[in-house]
């Protein structure tokens, strides 16, 4: 069933598929956009996670692509054909963020909660992480950059329970995702 579905919805496979990109794509030119921008942080919180993980050059980059947007549809107008040309609609920046954020895309049978670990650099966030994953301890200190997730599992006597543990950065300058929370 899945495979049907996935060559249903792949535009190398189907021509309707291929159609509807078409499409899409040229309307996205029209006004300067991606794909992916049009994906609401707002509606949908975990792409606010993934947004947060970007690094701010994209973010505001994504910022003034829809800022040009609505400005141009309210004056009923088009991006310059020059401009339109240069445009790239399914160039992807958020979606291996999403990948990340998203977690819970794997279905299971038992329950899976979020935890977000944070706290001051060096205390000790992903060697707690790294304990319980692999059973080793690490005492190298390498500095988290952004945030990592990692599913940790645990059996207990009402039964197995998963963890999806948010490793975030501890250090100042690492630290722009734990504004999120």
């Amino acid at each position: 069933m899945a495979s049907l579905l996935q060559s249903l919805i792949d535009p190398k496979k189907n021509w309707l598929a291929a159609l509807h990109m078409k499409t899409i794509s040229r309307r996205l030119r029209n006004y300067g956009l991606r794909y992916d921008d049009l994906y609401d942080p707002y509606y949908d919180i975990d792409v606010k996670e993934a947004l947060n993980r970007l690094p701010k050059e994209v973010v505001e980059a994504r910022h003034q692509r829809l800022k040009r947007a609505i400005d141009l549809s309210m004056k009923h107008q088009y991006l310059p054909q020059d401009l339109q040309a240069l445009q790239t609609p399914f160039r992807s920046y958020l979606q291996e963020m999403l990948a990340y954020a998203l977690p819970n895309q794997q279905t299971v049978d038992y329950p899976s909660f979020k935890l977000v670990i944070v706290g001051d650099g060096g205390t000790g966030k992903t060697t707690f992480v790294k304990r319980h994953l692999t059973g080793e301890f690490e005492k190298k200190y390498e500095p988290t950059i952004g945030v990592e997730v990692h599913p940790l599992d645990f059996f207990t006597n009402c039964g197995k329970i998963r963890f999806y543990c948010w490793d975030t950065a501890g250090q100042e300058k690492f630290g722009g995702l734990r504004d999120g929370y």
